[in-house]
């Protein structure tokens, strides 16, 4: 999975209730971070990492930054104006010709990611008898993928507009 860029990080941190004067702090740590690692970062190990970059209040930044990570990655509604979007890539989900961000449905937990994102994780999935397992990116429950595509999945009507 590919790094974010600096606006995507950007971006994301702001919709963050930060603690004071951590925002550029914060924003140093998640530079090389990508979705799937934000996905696995605990609450100990964030404010170890908040702290040696100088954070001045750790742990309640590490909690405002994990609370945000859960509210995007377990699908919770956007508050007004803002569009909801995929936790791994940051775009908003999306229903246009290319599919790509079309949010899907994994029917083994019921988390969501945008297709595009399930399609890459699919490419390197072993196929048994034209199915493909896909490990959740936020849980790991696995989900069996019919042919090993992500449009195979049911769309998540509820997060498009």
């Amino acid at each position: 999975m590919a790094e974010w860029s600096e606006a995507q990080v950007s971006e994301w941190i702001s919709l963050i209730d930060l603690p004071d004067g951590c925002a550029e702090a914060v924003q140093t740590v998640f530079a090389d971070v990508d979705g799937e690692e934000l996905l696995g970062f605990i609450p100990k190990t964030l404010q170890k990492v908040l702290r040696l970059v100088g954070v001045q209040e750790p742990k309640a930044a590490a909690k405002a930054i994990l609370q945000q990570r859960n509210r995007v990655s377990l699908g919770a509604k956007p508050t007004a104006g803002e569009a909801p979007e995929c936790p791994l890539c940051m775009e908003p989900y999306a229903e246009d010709d290319s599919e790509l961000h079309v949010p899907r449905i994994l029917n083994a937990c019921g988390h969501t990611a945008c297709q595009g994102c399930l399609a890459l994780m699919l490419r390197t999935a072993d196929a048994e008898a034209h199915v493909k397992k896909l490990p959740c990116p936020t849980c790991r429950e696995v989900t069996e993928v019919k042919q090993g595509k992500a449009s195979n999945l049911l769309k998540n009507f509820s997060l498009l507009r």
